[in-house]
Formats: C-alpha cells, structure tokens, sequence
C-alpha cells in the first residue's frame, strides 16, 4: 500500500471516530473505553460498566488477564513475582486485595512494570504495581 493510500485510510479512521456521539458523557466514556482498549496498561471505568456487578479482581481476569500473571525473571532474588496492589495511593497488597473491591468502584487502574514501580515507589516490587483510583479520589 502507498504510503499516500495509507494516509487517508488513517484520516478516514479518524474522521469516522471524531463524527461518532462524543457529545454526551455517555458517548465520552464509550469513546474512552475504545480509545485505551488498546492500551495493555490502563483500564477505564467505561470498560468497568460491562463488569460492575463483578469484583475488581474479576473484572481485571476479564479485561486484562495478564496482569494476574506473574513476572518471570522480575529479579535475581525472585524467579516469578506478582504485581502489588496500590489503592487511592496507598499500599494494600497483594492481587488478592482486588477480591473484596467492587468493579463498579473503580475509576481507573494502571499497570506498572517493575522498572516503572521502582522508580515511582522504591525498591520491592520485582512484580510491577496496579494502581487502583476508586470513585471519589
């Protein structure tokens, strides 16, 4: 395909995507939930609505499965580590935290690989971070 040919294809894409009810809130949120469909480390509360009456954790296994999974080789002490749980900026532990949080609650979640982790919170997280916003923060 013509690099010519390839651009238009993508403005008509675009085009397309900026014509659709983005107006309403609810077209907003829609439009949110597409946009980071793609995006392997962040989840929004537009792509909770289908999982609202799931928990949390549910709704990640659901959306993201990976992030339940262990990181292999996340560091010399440890083979396979896990993501730790941050809620509202505070630490909660481990997955398991996200079984007693309703999906409903959530507003986002983003996945942070182990480098990113440590440089945000400090060393002890071979397994990356969930952070967790919660309506209300």
């Amino acid at each position: 395909m013509s690099c010519r040919r390839c651009t238009s294809l993508v403005l008509a894409v675009l085009a397309s995507a900026c014509s659709a009810s983005a107006n309403t809130p609810r077209g907003q949120e829609q439009t949110a939930a597409v946009a980071t469909r793609g995006n392997a480390n962040l989840i929004v509360r537009a792509e909770f609505e289908g999982e609202a009456s799931q928990s949390a954790y549910r709704a990640v296994a659901n959306l993201r499965p990976r992030w339940l999974q262990p990181v292999r080789g996340a560091s010399f002490v440890f083979e396979t580590a896990y993501a730790r749980i941050i809620i509202d900026q505070s630490m909660r532990g481990d997955l398991e935290e996200l079984r007693s949080l309703r999906a409903s609650d959530v507003t986002t979640m983003r996945l942070l690989s182990p480098v990113d982790a440590t440089t945000k919170y400090g060393g002890g997280f071979p397994g990356g971070v969930v952070e967790v916003t919660t309506r209300g923060h």
